[in-house]
């Protein structure tokens, strides 16, 4: 899988260039918004250090 791609859970793979947003969604997890698209992704609580890591690397 390409760097730009991050699986975000077991029913979610997510483009890391297409991300519009990322908010808290109880206490647990995260949604991940999409560009263009009304459609969200979640992501696990104990995903995010590396999520944020790959998506950080991918911007700059």
């Amino acid at each position: 899988m390409p760097n730009y791609f991050f699986k975000s859970s077991s029913k979610y793979i997510v483009n890391l260039n297409k991300i519009y947003r990322v908010s808290p969604s109880g206490k647990n997890s995260l949604d991940i918004f999409l560009l263009n698209s009304n459609k969200k992704a979640s992501l696990s609580k104990n995903l995010e250090s590396d999520f944020l890591y790959r998506y950080h690397k991918t911007k700059f």
